[in-house]
């Protein structure tokens, strides 16, 4: 009888990590393994320090989101806190503060969102969620404000603040030791302490813990504060990792530490959760996205899997799933059975549908595109498979980095472990990328840089056309069908990013030779058709009289169009785009939608070209520079036929 009630006493013990050890054990059985290795790739020193490393940023988020949770409460607000910190100690470091005094400014602006979301809580009486969704539009319009909606980069000469990306004794990050610190030092206050033990009162009883004395509006602000500094911290680091203050960081953080929360055993109704069970959630989602990763699974189905494998991790640690299984066992009993067995071979051949080991004799080329959302990348992934079927000898491996930066950095360490022979990688942004594309050339792998261009020389060649003169092109033409007078709105792409300053800054340069063309509206779309459409309708709304739209890609000029259509103005405009895709852009000048838009190739092609020049020993040109092409109604359709691609 002892025995079975110490079996059970370390079974509940052990509940919230049963998900992450099915998970860890789902990771070595299906981890690639390297030709001539014994371990699978997943169980490499560096590829688990660098999964600790790669939720560090999150994980600090979260645990400052389970005191809040376990209080009852919910913070929105974090991830939008952590842009506003890293925009913050950008530009505290730019000035010529020192970093202590950069770290402390940010982590002060963390402080003081937390002090509102937790004085409007507690008293005020608003409900959490609508107070830190009001924050979470505050703080990120701040950042924006602050920056001007354009990155700061932090250079490596400005201070030591760079330091804090560096790894210990050269192998342990230390992003991922301030992680692991701050569980070891948030779990003792949250178990050994009294604000631990009042704070799971709250979340228990709010109404019992204020009536045994406790004061629970101090300690609801002091949870909201010790979240907005925990968010803020996550910032500082972020900053560092990606050499630069962001407005646009931080995107969803809040879902993902939430994630994490309920995933290690968080209840959103409060009174429920600890530290080291959100330690095990979100080395849970880490552990699930890098073996994917490793795998090389599409996308669309590691999103299917991650969503799949989270719901099965949390019903094993709460317990549901032996509930599940005993309710069904006893009504189907066989059937149940093969259910069973059906999901678990469904799942397997989920899991084993990406990558292998390359055949024998192949080159592994690693493919890391910053987003394919926009279809000129969709083209230029297009571009690069077709050419390669012309390569028996290459096997190209694609990675979407879907417009994050950290993202695109974990991925291309995921290509690297799984040993491809080159990467080809386009940037989301210059500043962040630039340390990751040093680190794999200066390991010896061939690196070929595609369209924005990096912070750096260390990369084998560079391929793409050249934007500046594409934007002078664009003004020029501006300025001609405008006849060197009119009002014009410009709508740009992803701050920070290469084509975007260099289409902008070409554009400016061209129309600064007529003072009669004037740039009322710059509004920024992130390359993106449906943004572009939001932001004009507010510049048709602010503007009475416009005279021609400059759209740095396509799609924005496209949207541009269409907001304006529907609002029956398009007639009184013109309308510029750069991309000409067959299908898209030129298609659209015929159809007149667009009055002329620039032919810039997507690179593909020359891309495999070149890395096949590259794998063979043969020696290329650093920079090479591809051919642009004004195109308007009177050579649309032959340009349309000259680009668009063969059948079959």
């Amino acid at each position: 009888m002892r025995s079975r009630l110490s079996h059970l006493f370390l079974y509940s013990r052990l509940r919230p990590y049963w998900g992450l050890i099915l998970v860890f054990l789902l990771a070595c059985a299906f981890s690639p393994v390297r030709p001539g290795a014994t371990l699978p790739v997943f169980l490499d020193r560096d590829n688990i320090i660098d999964i600790v490393r790669q939720v560090s940023v999150r994980g600090i988020i979260a645990v400052g989101m389970t005191f809040v949770i376990i209080s009852g409460g919910i913070d929105l607000s974090v991830g939008s806190v952590l842009a506003l910190s890293t925009v913050i100690t950008a530009l505290a470091l730019r000035d010529g503060w020192g970093s202590f005094a950069a770290i402390a400014l940010a982590l002060l602006t963390g402080a003081a969102a937390g002090l509102f979301n937790g004085a409007a809580t507690a008293k005020g009486k608003i409900q959490p969620f609508v107070v830190t969704l009001a924050m979470m539009s505050i703080a990120r319009g701040l950042a924006m404000a602050f920056s001007h909606n354009y990155t700061i980069p932090i250079r490596p000469g400005d201070s030591n603040f760079l330091t804090l990306e560096e790894k210990i004794f050269g192998v342990i990050p230390l992003p991922a030791v301030f992680f692991l610190f701050t569980v070891a030092v948030f779990q003792v206050l949250l178990v050994y302490t009294a604000f631990g033990r009042n704070l799971y009162a709250i979340g228990g009883n709010e109404t019992a813990a204020r009536l045994a004395g406790v004061r629970v509006d101090r300690y609801k602000i002091l949870t909201y504060i010790l979240c907005g500094m925990l968010a803020a911290a996550a910032g500082v680091i972020q900053a560092a990792q990606m050499h630069q203050g962001d407005p646009k960081d931080g995107m969803a953080f809040e879902l993902d530490a939430i994630a994490a929360v309920v995933v290690g055993g968080g209840n959103l109704m409060g009174g429920v959760g600890n530290v080291t069970g959100t330690l095990a959630g979100s080395l849970l989602i880490g552990i699930i996205i890098n073996v994917l990763g490793l795998r090389n699974v599409e996308p669309s189905v590691q999103k299917i899997v991650i969503g799949s494998l989270l719901v099965l991790a949390v019903a094993v640690q709460t317990g549901t799933f032996g509930l599940w299984g005993r309710k069904i066992m006893k009504q189907w009993r066989g059937a149940a059975a093969g259910l069973f067995i059906g999901l678990g071979i469904a799942g397997l051949m989920a899991l084993t549908s990406g990558c292998s080991p390359a055949e024998s004799g192949k080159y592994v080329i690693g493919f890391s595109q910053c987003n394919n959302n926009e279809p000129w990348r969709k083209a230029m992934n297009d571009a690069a498979v077709a050419e390669a079927r012309h390569y028996p000898d290459i096997e190209l491996r694609f990675q979407d980095a879907e417009q994050k930066n950290d993202l695109q950095v974990n991925q291309v360490r995921l290509l690297v472990r799984q040993g491809i022979d080159l990467l080809i990688i386009s940037p989301n942004e210059a500043a962040p990328l630039t340390p990751i594309v040093e680190e794999v050339y200066n390991s010896g792998t061939p690196v070929i840089v595609l369209d924005r261009a990096v912070n750096t020389e260390a990369y084998t060649c560079f391929i793409g056309a050249d934007n500046r003169i594409i934007g002078k092109q664009a003004g020029e033409y501006a300025a001609k069908i405008l006849k060197g007078e009119g009002l014009i709105v410009e709508i740009q792409g992803l701050p920070g990013s290469p084509p975007a300053i260099d289409r902008s800054e070409g554009f400016k340069e061209a129309i600064a030779a007529f003072p009669g063309l004037k740039i009322i509206h710059n509004p920024v779309a992130n390359w993106l058709r449906s943004e572009a459409i939001d932001q004009m309708k507010i510049a048709l709304q602010a503007q009475p009289k416009i005279d021609l739209v400059y759209g740095h890609n396509d799609p924005m000029a496209l949207g541009a169009y269409l907001a304006a259509k529907q609002v029956g103005r398009e007639k009184e405009m013109k309308f510029i785009g750069i991309d000409a895709l067959w299908n898209e852009g030129i298609q659209a000048v015929i159809d007149g939608e667009l009055d002329a838009t620039f032919w810039y190739p997507t690179c593909g092609k020359e891309a495999i070209q070149y890395a096949h020049k590259i794998l063979q020993g043969e020696t290329v040109p650093k920079q090479i520079t591809l051919p642009t092409e004004l195109i308007t109604k009177e050579n649309a359709v032959e340009w349309q036929q000259k680009l668009k691609p063969a059948e079959g």
